[in-house]
């Protein structure tokens, strides 16, 4: 099996990043 750590960190920073992105939109949607 090939391990691809760096790939994968990518994968996690722009998953957290796209959620961060989406409850920050679920804040300001629920306060406006």
């Amino acid at each position: 099996m090939l391990h691809l750590p760096s790939y994968c960190h990518i994968i996690n920073g722009f998953y957290l990043q796209s959620f961060s992105i989406y409850l920050l939109t679920l804040l300001t949607n629920f306060f406006y």
